[in-house]
């Protein structure tokens, strides 16, 4: 649509271009761009540069993905060396990210973008480390303009940059991440009807905790006399899901003080939005995965690992009974949260007489290095 009409993506549907020979072979006809400009500019550069061959425009962005995967391994091993826990943290890194079954799927195969916001946030947590802070900012700012899910983690870093650093340097920041979202948006911006997809694709409920919910209440608002169930199930888990989600990013905007803290409530907001997004497809899980990779084991570590495995089950056939829906969602959300449940290594025990006691728990490569050699 860009680099063959010049059409701009926010504002128009694809299926004004009924008669291009790419059409057949798109989705979503009546949807318009629901990813950020940044990720826009990717998608034009690769048509632009592939012409009328849709083979080569396929390959080339399997290429630029590929890329974008190989440098969040290279990030996850170059990050393991200034970690506090460096002895076997890029091993561990790159099997919780590389050899990850949810990673082999859906990086090849799809969610792209979710994969450069990845990219992004890895890359600015090792620019924080190094005390690069412009860095930062770009990246962050960049994520944010490739999903819109992003925008917390850069939300947070500024913040963190106005406690540590004072206004001054809050300010600089804050302009620079203004500036490059309106050069990016400066090709696309046609006023609020820029967001018109974001807006069209706010109803969308599919097979997630929100979704199910919202499906067991039809029945229970209707037996109680409201006539449009199906529409006051969906207004009233849009603002139970909502208020909960803002209350979680308003805890963190207050708690952030520290680098630990920075990306602990930004893999808290993602984490609560994983489970109360009304729409929720498991690639959404790449950037929460990428983010454990590369930093040191905490309470997150196990639980995401954990949901990046069973965000893949799929039980029943892929039709709206509850019967397949019940089952796959307690499947899927459920043991993530028990896993989270569970005391996290290294953690305090109860004070016992006044004094606070820490019971040490050995890591996974510790346990296996120190392992008898099999016979």
């Amino acid at each position: 649509m860009q680099a063959a009409h010049g059409a701009n993506p926010y504002v128009v549907h694809p299926s004004a271009f009924w008669a291009d020979q790419w059409f057949p072979w798109i989705r979503w006809s009546q949807q318009t761009s629901v990813y950020g400009p940044a990720w826009m500019l990717v998608a034009w550069g690769v048509a632009k540069v592939s012409g009328s061959s849709l083979a080569v425009a396929f390959v080339l962005l399997k290429f630029v993905v590929l890329a974008i995967d190989l440098s969040i391994m290279g990030l996850v091993v170059a990050g393991s060396r200034d970690r506090p826990d460096p002895q076997g943290a890029a091993g561990f890194g790159l099997l919780a990210y590389a050899w990850n079954p949810l990673v082999l799927i859906t990086v090849p195969l799809g969610g792209a973008a979710d994969a450069a916001l990845a990219a992004a946030i890895v890359g600015a947590i090792l620019a924080r480390r190094r005390e690069r802070m412009g860095l930062a900012t770009i990246l962050l700012t960049l994520g944010a303009l490739v999903k819109i899910y992003g925008v917390i983690a850069i939300v947070l870093h500024l913040v963190l940059v106005y406690r540590d650093r004072g206004a001054r340097a809050g300010l600089k920041h804050t302009a620079g991440a203004v500036g490059i979202t309106v050069a990016a948006y400066a090709n696309y911006w046609h006023g609020i009807k820029t967001f018109s997809g974001l807006l069209k694709a706010f109803p969308l409920t599919n097979q997630s905790l929100v979704g199910t919910v919202q499906r067991l209440l039809r029945p229970v608002l209707h037996a109680v006399g409201f006539h449009a169930a199906s529409h006051g199930a969906e207004l009233l888990m849009r603002f139970v899901a909502g208020a909960l989600l803002l209350a979680v990013v308003a805890r963190a905007i207050a708690k952030v003080r520290d680098e630990r803290s920075l990306w602990h409530y930004t893999l808290l907001v993602f984490v609560a939005y994983l489970y109360l997004t009304p729409w929720f497809l498991y690639w959404y899980m790449l950037a929460p995965l990428t983010m454990i990779a590369v930093l040191p084991t905490n309470r997150f570590t196990y639980p995401i690992l954990t949901f990046s495995g069973t965000s893949l089950f799929s039980i029943g056939l892929a039709t709206a009974d509850l019967r397949s829906w019940i089952p796959q969602t307690l499947a899927r959300y459920l043991p993530p949260a028990l896993v989270y449940a569970q005391r996290p290594s290294g953690a305090r025990e109860p004070r016992r007489g006044g004094v606070p006691v820490t019971i040490p728990v050995p890591s996974v490569t510790a346990t296996v290095q120190h392992a008898p050699a099999a016979k």
